[in-house]
């Protein structure tokens, strides 16, 4: 198994195993990006946003996505443009109490907690120390139709 937590310029090797995922990220200068996932009606893009002018306000997005290996390995990738969302997805997922009401959301919204999935958050807060990760996208991962988009068509 293996976990990532960092931002997407680094994501380096473990790129391939987000660039066949419904959702496209495009990093730029410093820490900023756009993901764009297809919404309900149409394709939705969300930016990055800082105001150092109001106490250094900031919206940064990331993504939880746990994917399945060729060889029976699990990958958690937790990806974001800057440090605010990096720190608390990471803090979502390991304190008990934010992560059952994650889970409990999605039982909500879904039906069910699929074993595979990805999800993408804005956060907003104050320069890394952020307050607030809304879903802003979910979506199942469904195991054979992922790991026959890593094949090469070549």
């Amino acid at each position: 198994n293996i976990i990532y937590i960092g931002e997407f310029k680094n994501l380096r090797v473990l790129y391939d195993l987000v660039a066949v995922l419904p959702i496209r990220f495009e990093t730029l200068p410093w820490w900023h990006g756009t993901l764009t996932f297809q919404g309900e009606d149409s394709l939705v893009t969300l930016s990055t946003m800082r105001n150092w002018e109001v106490n250094r306000y900031v919206a940064d997005l990331g993504i939880i996505a746990k994917l399945p290996g060729q060889n029976s390995e699990n990958y958690i990738i937790i990806a974001g443009f800057g440090y605010n969302a990096q720190i608390k997805l990471v803090e979502m997922l390991t304190q008990r109490a934010s992560l059952e009401l994650l889970e409990k959301q999605i039982l909500r919204d879904r039906g069910t907690f699929p074993p595979f999935f990805l999800m993408a958050f804005e956060v907003k807060g104050f320069d890394r120390a952020s307050t607030t990760a809304e879903i802003k996208y979910f979506a199942p991962i469904d195991k054979s139709d992922y790991l026959q988009s890593l094949i090469p068509t070549n």
